[in-house]
């Protein structure tokens, strides 16, 4: 069995964000905008990554097959979701505003 000895004695729910605090502060208004872009947009790749999962998961289940691999796919993919969601938190927090997000066709 697993050495089960807690790694971290911090508060459950909440992440030590002092140092992605101190990174955003050394960016400019423009640059901590941008990167709140970039930030909005990868949660949202994450987002549709992990519904992708689960849709195939119930799918799976449905059918009879309780896919260990998928299973195992779609909760890492979700562990990471809701990490990223406490960066988009971070990031929005220090900026202060939800940014205008570009359309995608822009990026294309």
């Amino acid at each position: 069995m697993p050495d089960q000895t807690p790694i971290s004695h911090s508060v459950p729910g909440r992440i030590n964000d002092r140092p992605i605090r101190t990174i955003l502060g050394e960016l400019s208004a423009d640059e901590l905008s941008r990167l709140a872009v970039d930030v909005l947009r990868e949660n949202r790749r994450r987002l549709e990554q992990t519904q992708s999962l689960f849709e195939k998961l119930e799918e799976a289940l449905a059918e009879g097959n309780k896919d260990e691999k998928l299973r195992q796919a779609y909760r890492l993919a979700l562990v990471e979701l809701k990490i990223y969601h406490e960066l988009v938190r971070i990031v929005l927090d220090v900026l202060g505003f939800v940014p205008k997000m570009p359309r995608e066709s822009d990026f294309h």
